[in-house]
């Protein structure tokens, strides 16, 4: 295996950002597991100082900005109907931070209302609305971090319409 150097790290993280959109601390784990996979017979120094600086650098760059990650996660998941609930927890699992993620969630127009972002999902799922299976499409809405009166308002009203 290669001698990590400042110009690797950078490199693997320009290879990273080519690949994939994301958030300052989604490529910070990616550069730590590539410290990670050393042998064990190589030197382990103190890497975080270049891990820093290749974050600076991509970030005066524009290359990592978390708020554009967060605006483009978010829109792309309350278009495929998540709620409000799971659009935050999963930003905050990719390292957004929270005012950004607040931020991002009350601006938003193009994500709609909690409600449309459910009638979306139920589409998108195919739920076959019957009175056998009312409480699993809850459970299923409930799951994706809808509270109880959004979706049977969206299941009742999805029912009313067969």
């Amino acid at each position: 295996m290669k001698k990590i150097t400042y110009q690797s790290l950078y490199n693997a993280a320009l290879f990273y950002l080519q690949r994939y959109d994301a958030s300052a601390q989604m490529v910070r784990r990616v550069l730590q597991r590539k410290i990670m996979r050393l042998p064990p017979e190589e030197e382990k120094k103190d890497y975080t100082l270049w891990i820093q600086q290749v974050l600076e650098a991509l970030k005066n760059l524009n290359y990592i900005n978390d708020r554009r990650y967060a605006e483009n996660q978010g829109r792309l998941m309350a278009l495929s109907g998540k709620s409000a609930r799971f659009i935050e927890q999963k930003l905050i699992q990719q390292g957004v931070a929270k005012e950004i993620i607040q931020k991002v969630l009350e601006l938003s127009d193009e994500m709609g209302t909690e409600e449309e972002r459910a009638f979306a999902f139920v589409h998108k799922k195919h739920l076959v609305l019957t009175r056998e299976n009312y409480q699993k499409n809850l459970a299923k809405l409930a799951r994706v971090g809808f509270s109880y009166e959004v979706a049977s308002h969206v299941l009742q009203s999805e029912e009313g319409q067969e």
